[in-house]
């Protein structure tokens, strides 16, 4: 499933993205992007078919040759922001 629409999405990644590479960090989690972009990381209920967080992460990796990024390490365990366990998938610049 497709939600966002790269037109406008893609430069709103872009812009997170190299913030983050801008503070000096070799590899970053999809939710170190949500955090950025939408304030915080919650884990959301949804399926992978229709979970925003995840969407997020296929658009990355869709993109991950314009991003300048590269390695997905898929799965990794990650915490959210109030207290539950989630996966985020780990990239490297």
């Amino acid at each position: 499933m497709h939600i966002f629409n790269t037109d406008t999405f893609f430069p709103i990644v872009q812009k997170y993205i190299e913030e983050i590479r801008l503070e000096g960090k070799t590899s970053f989690y999809t939710v170190d992007f949500i955090r950025k972009y939408r304030g915080k990381y919650l884990k959301d209920k949804a399926n992978a078919y229709e979970s925003v967080n995840a969407n997020i992460g296929k658009f990355i990796k869709e993109h991950m040759v314009d991003l300048r990024i590269r390695n997905e390490i898929p799965n990794q365990p990650v915490k959210d922001d109030e207290i539950g366990c989630s996966h985020s998938s780990l990239w490297e610049f």
